[in-house]
């Protein structure tokens, strides 16, 4: 389960499933995720890119090994930036990395879900 925005609606879903026993929750860090990504169009840390990725992808897979239905969420809140003027710059979607990461979390075929 995929649960990105942090609109009052999603985040009750978000409080729910993690109550389930048989959901276990991977948060994602959108403000580390961010700052990499911006860091990596300059072509300065696809390593650490890449190990993230891969710290997310292990902790959904521990969550399917254990029986639970993995729920990738990010952080809550708004995202902060320095200034008006960074605001105003276009930031790099985050949805291409989720949906990346699901799929490589994915064992076996068939829709995932995806909610927010």
């Amino acid at each position: 389960v995929l649960v990105g925005s942090h609109v009052p609606l999603a985040d009750a879903q978000l409080e729910c499933l993690l109550a389930e026993p048989r959901c276990g929750g991977v948060e994602l860090e959108v403000a580390l995720l961010a700052q990499l990504l911006e860091q990596g169009e300059r072509g300065s840390t696809l390593g650490p890119l890449a190990a993230l990725e891969q710290g997310y992808l292990l902790a959904l897979r521990q969550q399917l090994a254990a029986g639970r239905t993995p729920v990738l969420f990010s952080s809550r809140g708004e995202f902060q930036c320095a200034s008006t003027a960074e605001r105003r710059q276009p930031q790099p979607p985050l949805q291409p990395q989720l949906q990346q990461l699901c799929n490589g979390a994915r064992q076996r075929k068939g829709p995932g879900l995806c909610g927010g």
